[in-house]
């Protein structure tokens, strides 16, 4: 069964703005992407053809070898095309490949805010990726296989989610704008500078547990580290403005995956035997050794290379011990521990695994041994458990003091700007209510004016009717006057 966890963008929406023209300018966004794939649909020769053209996302994965039974993951970002984008693809597939879709946002994956995309994006998008690839396919892992398809979305996410599948050895496929190549990024082991880390570890741990801290302060958690080493650390730490650290999304999830990855260190019979008899010096080392052997990071610092075996060979810089074992679940399985060169080279050619695998049951717990090879009467150094708790305590209490103060500015910080807010909302209040006086003023003035023009306006009408009598009086008399003279002898009136 194969899930596909799938990264989506707008590609759709655009493809359908491109195909309708300027027809789409009127339509709405879920109107649009309906139009779009039924015309589409309609036109393509084959599912395809249709697929392929639809979207970035419906082209990767439909070259991917989805079959019924398959899942499919479509991860969108904070906004509300993303969205739509994302469920017009979940109908699309559905329909095509009959798979089971489902999709899910992540929150603060957005590009308008790019601390926010980096302080809550990255974050909870590491931890959907981490349950909906990793912990789903730790529930079955032989028959559960997980894809990354990075082809849609944010060009920005590209490369957490590369990283995240070369962590968590999970295969990321992608295809280049304009082909239709599928590129395919196998799960490649990472490198990584181990002895820096390991160094690194109490300020992470330390960090993790106090969401904040000053980056003076962390920095100096960090033992040995060198000024021009800080930048090594940075992309697992975020800075806000006034120089304050958190653990970054990656740095987060890489802390994390530390912790559960510490292993419990468990003797065979032949190693404990050896281990029993050491003294001294010797017995120190060892201990120390067999201690450092629980950290992943100081693991894969101090695998030896030796052929002739499949056993793990792990041993300290400078001293002639040698550990050879199995990781095995959330145990290291010690299965010979060699107290001299010769020894290892003469003993170790042809040992495997499953020669110890079956004694497992016989492997003894390092803390039981360490118990009770105790001598009686010794007891734990409570004074010193209690300094250690003292310190602890004391460094929570800075923690949290240097949290209220940065708090506190914050609060201060919000206060002036609710007092600046609140001036400029007076001001403006002012500003409005001295316009919408002049306002009307001015109306009242136009209406008094309109007043003054209708009065003036009846008048002239007035004049202009005694006017139009007068002359009418007048053309009267111009025609009596202008009669033939023996009309007036007569005394008859002019013609109509």
């Amino acid at each position: 069964m194969k899930r596909i966890v799938c990264t989506t963008g707008i590609s759709i929406q655009t493809n359908a703005q491109r195909f309708l023209g300027n027809k789409a300018r009127k339509l709405s966004t879920y109107t649009l992407l309906q139009q779009f794939v039924a015309a589409l649909k309609s036109q393509a020769a084959s599912q395809q053809e249709f697929l392929a053209k639809l979207s970035a996302e419906t082209n990767s994965l439909s070259r991917l070898g989805i079959s019924q039974g398959d899942e499919v993951i479509l991860l969108h970002t904070q906004t509300n095309s993303g969205k739509e984008a994302a469920e017009a693809l979940e109908k699309v597939l559905r329909q095509e490949l009959r798979v089971h879709v489902e999709t899910k946002q992540v929150w603060g994956l957005q590009v308008s805010d790019a601390q926010r995309f980096r302080r809550e994006g990255i974050r909870h998008l590491f931890e959907i990726l981490k349950e909906k690839c990793v912990a789903w396919r730790e529930k079955d892992p032989d028959n559960r296989k997980v894809l990354l398809d990075a082809t849609g979305g944010f060009k920005a996410v590209v490369p957490y989610l590369t990283l995240f599948g070369l962590m968590w050895r999970i295969e990321v496929v992608y295809i280049f704008e304009n082909s239709n190549t599928l590129i395919r990024l196998p799960p490649l082991p990472l490198h990584f500078n181990y002895e820096l880390l390991a160094q690194g570890r109490t300020a992470l741990q330390r960090l993790l547990n106090a969401k904040i801290l000053p980056a003076e302060e962390f920095f100096r958690e960090i033992p040995g580290l060198m000024y021009e080493d800080r930048a090594w650390f940075e992309p697992l730490i975020e800075r806000d403005e006034k120089d304050y650290v958190t653990l970054s999304g990656l740095g987060e999830m890489f802390v994390q995956e530390w912790v559960i990855d510490t292993k419990h260190i468990h003797l065979s019979p032949m190693a404990k035997e050896v281990y029993d008899k050491s003294r001294g010096d010797v017995r120190e080392r060892l201990r120390n050794f067999l201690t450092l052997l629980q950290d992943p990071l100081w693991r894969n610092a101090h695998l030896h290379s030796f052929s002739g075996t499949d056993l793990q060979v792990y041993k300290l810089p400078h001293q002639p011990e040698r550990v050879a074992g199995f990781v095995q679940g959330d145990k290291v399985f010690v299965c010979l521990i060699y107290l001299r060169h010769d020894e290892y080279e003469r003993d170790l050619p042809g040992r495997r695994v499953a020669e110890f695998r079956e004694q497992v049951k016989e492997f003894v717990p390092l803390e039981v041994l360490e118990e009770a090879g105790r001598p009686a009467g010794e007891e734990p150094d409570e004074f010193g458990q209690l300094r250690e708790q003292n310190e602890r305590l004391t460094n929570r209490v800075a923690e949290l003091s240097a949290e209220i103060e940065r708090l506190q500015a914050q609060l201060e910080e919000l206060e002036n700007e609710c007092l600046r807010a609140e001036e400029q909302f007076s001001l403006r209040e002012r500003q409005m209510q001295m316009q919408l006086d002049e306002r009307t003023d001015q109306i009242r003035a136009l209406e008094m004016s309109l007043s003054e023009l209708t009065t003036q306006k009846q008048l002239a009408e007035q004049q202009l009717a005694f006017l139009e009598n007068q002359l009418s009086s007048l053309r009267d008399q111009l025609r009596w006057a202008h009669r033939p003279w023996w009309r007036k002898l007569f005394r008859l009136p002019p013609r109509a």
